[in-house]
């Protein structure tokens, strides 16, 4: 059996496992919409590791839903990954009001500054991770999540066969241009 054949068995194995509409199986639905939508060709090939042909283990998309399925799995829900966002964003709104403050008389707080600039970018870096993950997790949980990549390529396949490229309706502004020549 193929690594494809294996994996699109076990991902069929794993919904029928899992509890109808759970988070797990809306991933797992979702990986499996992926894979066929992906082979159907509706979206392009993404190789992360330009070294290494191109498998289901090298799909960037893939990894961030298994990533979050992984994540669901030891606990994670969409009410905590909320409760992480606003503690997140709280701490890193504090933590620039408070530098902000320090650095207005840095003789006084020198030392201190360089701590909270390291705990601010941790933060920084945290939330935003946060807010990935959550986008995520929203949209799958959606039902959006493919749809959502099929419909940001349609445009550059449209672009593709468009001379000019496709514009804005609104401004006229280019949004994609021909990645070849016609």
């Amino acid at each position: 059996m193929t690594y494809k054949a294996r994996f699109e068995q076990n991902t069929a194995n794993k919904i029928a496992a899992a509890v109808l509409d759970s988070p797990t199986c809306m991933v797992q639905k979702t990986i499996q919409h992926y894979t066929v939508v992906f082979a159907a060709g509706v979206l392009p090939m993404k190789k992360r590791n330009k070294k290494k042909i191109f498998c289901w283990e090298n799909c960037e998309e893939l990894n961030k839903l298994a990533e979050l399925n992984r994540r669901i799995n030891s606990g994670l829900s969409l009410k905590s990954l909320r409760n992480d966002f606003a503690r997140l964003k709280k701490s890193v709104e504090e933590l620039e009001g408070t530098l902000s403050r320090m650095k207005r008389e840095p003789h006084i707080y020198g030392d201190v500054i360089g701590e909270i600039e390291t705990t601010l970018n941790e933060d920084t870096a945290k939330l935003r991770d946060t807010i990935d993950t959550l986008d995520i997790f929203e949209k799958v949980m959606g039902k959006t999540y493919v749809q959502g990549l099929i419909d940001e390529h349609k445009p550059k396949l449209q672009a593709d066969y468009v001379p000019n490229g496709v514009k804005l309706a609104d401004t006229g502004e280019v949004w994609f241009k021909p990645s070849k020549k016609l």
